[in-house]
């Protein structure tokens, strides 16, 4: 019994290592297709990579020689100092005003007549 047994066991196990046979060409192919696959994967990678830093050298090269926002930051800072003299410039007039309204408030104390000052500055202008 116990030899019947033993071949029984031998003949699942050949079996077994047939089908293993059967299916060994098949993974081989598998796996040499997927070496392939991986392969062209690389030199993809790589052309892809060579294009990026080419593409990040001319990018390089076109803002050192033309860069759009120079003008604009330019622009925007003329503008700014622009702004700034003009708030400056209002500043001054308003504390000449300040000034202008004081001095009226004095001569009206002493009873200067300030609408005949007012018509001969105006017909100066």
């Amino acid at each position: 019994m116990e030899n019947r047994e033993q071949e029984e066991q031998i003949n699942q196990i050949m079996e077994r290592l047939n089908e293993i046979e059967n299916d060994l060409p098949r993974v081989k192919i598998s796996i040499d297709n997927i070496k392939k696959q991986m392969q062209e994967l690389r030199e993809e990678i790589e052309r892809l990579d060579k294009t990026i830093k080419d593409i990040m050298m001319l990018y390089e090269v076109v803002s050192q020689e033309i860069n759009p926002f120079k003008e604009q930051l330019s622009q925007e800072s003329s503008l700014s100092s622009e702004i700034q003299e003009l708030k400056k410039q209002i500043e001054e007039l308003r504390m000449e005003l300040a000034q202008v309204k004081n001095d009226i408030k004095v001569l009206a104390g002493y009873g200067v007549d300030i609408d005949s000052i007012l018509y001969e500055v105006l017909a100066e202008v």
